[in-house]
């Protein structure tokens, strides 16, 4: 079985060129590595290495360069890494590749682990609490969900439990866990609807918002392996600005319980309320935390969601069915992919 890896990359050359290198030592190997670059610098030398593909996105923009990137392959399976990641376990594509010998199987991913986060700059909001309050918030939490969740299953709003070894298959990927599905069924995974929420700088979440339609094909395989290491959380440029991180979390909740009732046929009115409840919620949690630890990062974080939540109704109820029309997105891939073959022909 055949598989190429998928490399989405942003201004930083250095950490593709060693990925490349850890997958290269890798036991087993793909037959391409695929790099779309959206960086404003040229990286083209990339592609001079052997068996590299290199390719300038046009657009700064995760879901559509992974798309991109999957139209330039022609193997059977597709694996996609973030540029940050490192590889730990050099048989990695022994265990994705295996997975898929099981009848029904459309998709895998691996286990991953996290730097430690300096709590200074991750997303807690609720450390050094009293024990009351901390178990308060826990209680209202599971209420704003309103389902308990197995391992390894999804709901509404794209919440989840983490993967384990009870959870050989499991509802979605994402976070970096080097997602690989079959490539005949990645042109239904993508949508102009994601390309577009990118482009504006609406989106986040796309690894549930596509892995969540792979489930329709077929399942989804758990490697119970760590086979990944990914840098701190708190590094991470969604965290730069506390408001509209948690204005996209927002935002991102009501379009996974979308895409999610969409596979499930869940009743659309009761996405909305079931959004509104979490909603409530939420201000209820943000507001607690902002009476017993006042500062600055709890009100932006109350500010953000609060703000988050009126502008996603507007938005879903107003603004959703233009964004994005004045982009041809099939002409905008054919066009990327022209100076792949124009750079062939040199």
């Amino acid at each position: 079985m055949t598989f190429d890896v998928v490399i989405c990359t942003y201004n930083r050359p250095q950490e593709v060129i060693r990925l490349i290198n850890e997958i290269k030592k890798c036991e087993l190997t793909p037959a391409k590595i695929i790099v779309v670059d959206s960086s404003e610098k040229d990286n083209s030398d990339i592609g001079n290495a052997d068996d590299v593909i290199y390719v300038k996105s046009a657009h700064k923009n995760q879901p559509y360069q992974r798309f991109l990137g999957s139209t330039l392959s022609q193997s059977e399976l597709i694996t996609f890494f973030d540029d940050d990641l490192m590889i730990r376990d050099n048989r990695i594509f022994n265990y994705l590749l295996s997975a898929f010998e099981e009848n029904g199987v459309v998709g895998a991913c691996t286990g991953l682990e996290y730097e430690v986060v300096d709590k200074q700059n991750g997303s807690s909001n609720d450390n050094n609490i009293p024990v009351i309050l901390s178990k308060l918030l826990s209680i209202i939490r599971r209420i704003s969900i309103g389902k308990r969740l197995q391992p390894g299953e999804m709901w509404l709003l794209g919440m989840d439990t983490p993967k384990n070894e009870d959870s050989p298959y499991v509802e979605y990927t994402g976070g970096g866990d080097a997602p690989t599905f079959k490539r005949g069924i990645l042109s239904y995974l993508f949508d102009d609807f994601l390309f577009s929420l990118y482009e504006n700088g609406l989106g986040k979440g796309e690894d549930k918002y596509f892995s969540m339609k792979a489930l329709v094909f077929g399942k989804i395989r758990y490697i119970n392996r760590i086979c990944l290491l990914h840098p701190p959380v708190g590094n991470s440029h969604y965290f730069k600005n506390l408001i509209r991180y948690r204005k996209n979390s927002m935002r991102t909740r009501l379009i996974l319980s979308l895409r999610y009732a969409g596979m499930k046929g869940i009743f659309k009115p009761f996405v909305y309320l079931h959004y509104s409840w979490f909603a409530f919620w939420t201000f209820i949690y943000d507001s607690l935390l902002l009476v017993f630890q006042p500062g600055k990062r709890n009100l932006h974080t109350l500010y953000g969601n609060l703000s988050g939540y009126f502008c996603t109704m507007y938005f879903m109820m107003v603004k959703r069915r233009s964004l994005g029309r004045d982009i041809d997105w099939q002409y905008e891939v054919e066009k990327d992919k022209q100076q792949v073959l124009e750079t062939a022909m040199v």
